[in-house]
């Protein structure tokens, strides 16, 4: 477990297994150091934490522990500590543990808190959302997989729902996913000895993913994600399917042992009936960058986003080394400083997107639109970029040792100080292309550009005299403009 998550649970297990004062304001809660107690306890902070990530102010009034599941889990404490009324066990238990009091919003008006401007958060941040990562892992790979008396399970469906209702109010923030990996790593023997673990969470995936991960939405009683924002269903569809995902993945990270379920002619996306489902989600969801990150987790697997339209993502310094993005619409995006390290990119839409210094080793963007693309200090050697498009671009300082540029356009780009050796410029267009400083062979003629007599439209590109044309068949032959 890393250290963050193994700290908070060393934390919460010393708080409630500490020994209670004699005397004071904490003796009336002694009764809840016993093994019933302290799942009744830690049921309450899961269950608090889980109702402030998912409020509308991110707080929990007075009048919230009077209904719903919280109001639940505290007559679940109320029964345990016999006795004890709900408003002392409130007390001690939220002065006690990690909470502070805080002035209620402004435009927050509830008849029956009315009289009470206050209201509890964790002081914490970090330990709410662990707490809510606990919460969701424990649901997933204990409630959902474990067995009653009888050896009888969860059914799938039952426990899809169960699921359901405990994402689809918000999406997990990317600290949430970190605690949940943080604590599948802490399982992975587990998930080794029984692999049959594994396969039920598939399942369970798959029932929701035949439903599009709505199971169901109801107009008049939906929540609230945030301030006048109403969770519409498509919102609920992402949040519960980015759950879903990062706990799948989560146990694929933590045992490779299970990678063996996967056709190895398959990727996990279509196995998993996931690609049919991201065309939307990539459309709507907050942060494209976030999901990626998370989908990547299950390499080496490899991954296919062809098609997905990402227009306008904030993608900058992402990891995309290998994915299929044939396709995909990623035009206005911003990549710069983003590995694309081997990606394929065939008839990607990159149109007008922030390249600046990506690594494109390797990459292969045949026929790829790359018109207006700030590509400067990018690394395209080796890289397949036969028949794009590159005109007006901005290649400044740009790598394409030994890349393909058959047939591709490159009119009217810059290529100020741009390094064309061993590429190929079978037909490639230099028409009005800036080339000073452009390097076309190596200092001493070495390793010069291939084809160099069917480039098109070289009598049209500007400043040719002071590209670096050493050894070739153009050394001394443009002098002046």
């Amino acid at each position: 477990m890393g250290n963050k998550a193994a700290l908070y649970e060393r934390m919460i297990d010393f708080t409630v297994e500490r020994k209670w004062a004699k005397q004071g304001q904490f003796n009336r809660l002694e009764g809840i150091t016993s093994d019933r107690g302290k799942r009744r306890y830690r049921a309450f902070l899961h269950h608090l934490a889980l109702f402030i990530f998912q409020s509308q102010n991110e707080y929990a009034r007075r009048s919230d522990f009077k209904q719903g599941g919280l109001k639940k889990v505290v007559d679940d404490l109320q029964d345990h500590l016999e006795g004890q009324t709900e408003q002392s066990i409130l007390k001690d238990l939220l002065v006690s543990f990690n909470l502070r009091q805080v002035r209620k919003n402004f435009d927050d008006h509830q008849e029956q808190d009315e009289r009470n401007n206050y209201a509890f958060e964790f002081i914490h941040k970090s330990l709410q959302e662990y707490l809510v990562a606990e919460l969701i892992w424990k649901t997933f790979t204990h409630e959902c997989l474990k067995e009653d008396e009888d050896g009888d399970r969860l059914g799938i469906e039952e426990a899809a729902i169960k699921l359901f209702n405990l994402l689809s109010p918000r999406i997990i923030t990317p600290e949430i996913q970190e605690y949940i990996f943080e604590l599948a790593e802490s399982e992975t023997d587990r998930f080794i000895e029984n692999p049959d673990l594994y396969q039920r969470l598939r399942k369970i995936h798959f029932h929701l993913a035949e439903y599009d991960f709505l199971l169901h939405f109801d107009a008049k009683t939906n929540e609230m994600l945030s301030k006048n924002e109403h969770v519409s269903p498509l919102m609920k569809q992402l949040a519960v399917f980015n759950g879903c995902i990062t706990v799948l993945v989560s146990t694929i990270e933590c045992d490779t042992y299970n990678l063996k379920f996967l056709s190895k002619n398959e990727t996990f996306a279509s196995k998993d009936i996931i690609n049919k489902r991201l065309n939307y989600s990539f459309i709507h969801f907050g942060n494209q960058a976030h999901l990626l990150t998370l989908l990547q987790r299950v390499q080496p697997i490899k991954l296919k986003m062809n098609f997905q339209d990402f227009s306008g993502a904030n993608l900058r310094g992402i990891n995309l080394s290998g994915i299929d993005l044939s396709g995909a619409d990623l035009s206005g995006a911003d990549l710069s400083g983003a590995n694309l390290n081997g990606c394929i990119l065939i008839n990607a839409n990159l149109r007008g997107v922030n390249l600046m210094r990506v690594n494109l080793i390797g990459a292969n963007l045949k026929r790829a639109d790359l018109r207006g693309v700030n590509l400067s200090g990018a690394d395209l050697s080796g890289a397949n970029l036969r028949e794009c498009d590159l005109s007006a671009s901005y290649l400044t300082e740009v790598s394409f040792l030994e890349s393909e540029l058959n047939e591709a356009n490159l009119s009217g780009a810059d290529l100020l100080d741009a390094n064309l050796r061993g590429a190929n410029l079978k037909r490639t267009s230099l028409s009005r292309a800036y080339l000073r400083g452009a390097r076309f062979s190596g200092i001493n003629g070495s390793n010069p550009a291939k084809n160099l007599d069917k480039i098109l439209h070289l009598d049209l590109a500007k400043n040719k005299h002071l590209a670096h044309w050493k050894g070739t068949i153009y050394e001394g032959k443009f002098n002046t403009e």
